[in-house]
């Protein structure tokens, strides 16, 4: 009897540990889910990204004249349309970084307003400017005046990282997107309202 006894008891605490060890795994397993935002970064940044978010900022924020002004932009709807956050900023600091033979510039952007598309980011958002990149020499020419200066950004998250496109802040520019994010909302509004496309059934022959 006392080893039957023994061995139940045994047989007892051993279930007792896996029932707790499975307890620990599934909360683990919980835990370990990516955040919301994480998952909706599903996108991958292919060419067709990369001219809408090419981590670039307009000449006419330098003070530079374009053949096509801001307003003829023709991406600028496809842009809105797929962009996580279009939100009013200000420059806040810029930083030459040297880093062996390799040297860019760190952009930290803070929004002024409210997004007028998507979140509004919680935080200042910081962006490399890399040495190939048109704007690497126009920071070289402006340095720290450029300081202040506002802007509208478009942000998209990927994968691989946040890019991004900025522009002037001005008026024109905003009923711009404002339009391009009206007209998304009605498209939207549209194919809700004419729900999934029923095939008829065929009358047996």
């Amino acid at each position: 009897m006392p080893g039957k006894v023994q061995r139940r008891t045994y047989l007892q605490r051993e279930r007792c540990l896996w029932g707790i060890v499975a307890t620990l795994a599934l909360g683990a397993c919980g835990a370990a889910k990516k955040p919301a935002h994480t998952q909706a970064a599903a996108v991958e940044y292919d060419a067709v990204q990369s001219t809408l978010f090419g981590d670039l900022f307009r000449q006419e924020l330098f003070g530079l004249e374009s053949a096509l002004g801001p307003e003829r932009d023709g991406l600028l709807p496809d842009r809105t349309r797929v962009a996580d956050t279009v939100v009013p900023a200000r420059v806040v600091t810029i930083s030459r970084e040297t880093r062996g033979a390799t040297q860019s510039y760190s952009v930290v952007l803070a929004p002024t307003e409210l997004a007028l598309v998507g979140p509004t980011p919680s935080a200042p958002l910081t962006y490399t400017i890399v040495a190939t990149s048109p704007v690497y020499g126009w920071l070289e020419g402006v340095g720290d005046r450029w300081v202040g200066t506002r802007l509208l950004l478009f942000r998209r998250v990927f994968r691989s990282g946040d890019h991004f496109y900025a522009t002037v802040d001005r008026p024109t520019i905003r009923e711009l997107v404002k339009n391009a994010k009206q007209v998304q909302t009605n498209q939207s509004l549209k194919k809700s309202a004419s729900g999934p496309t029923l095939t008829p059934k065929q009358s047996p022959p």
